[in-house]
């Protein structure tokens, strides 16, 4: 509102002597005002869209920070196993060459 009333008044010292051309100027101002006004609500709509997604893709990226340390223990895990039926296959095949001898 207050920059339409600044723009009439922007009209008149440029001289647009009629209420028609004034309130054409007015009008098309308004105009442009809301068009303004739905940009900057499209834009916080899209602010909002990629904070939205950030938050998503800062979760995914824990989540796959998460897996991989659960992947890495497993494996571990699994060597540590591996280790112990080696072992224990070593330890029975001992026991075998010794009673065959």
């Amino acid at each position: 509102a207050q920059l339409h009333v600044e723009l009439l008044g922007i009209a008149e010292r440029l001289g647009i002597p009629h209420q028609e051309n004034k309130d054409h100027v007015a009008c098309y101002l308004a105009e442009k005002e809301r068009f303004f006004s739905q940009n900057q609500e499209r834009l916080r709509d899209k602010d909002a869209a990629i904070a939205e997604r950030d938050q998503w893709l800062v979760e995914k990226t824990q989540q796959l920070a998460d897996n991989q340390r659960q992947l890495a223990d497993k494996e571990r895990q699994l060597a540590e196993k591996d280790v112990l039926i080696s072992s224990e296959r070593q330890r029975v095949q001992d026991e075998l060459a010794e009673k065959n001898q």
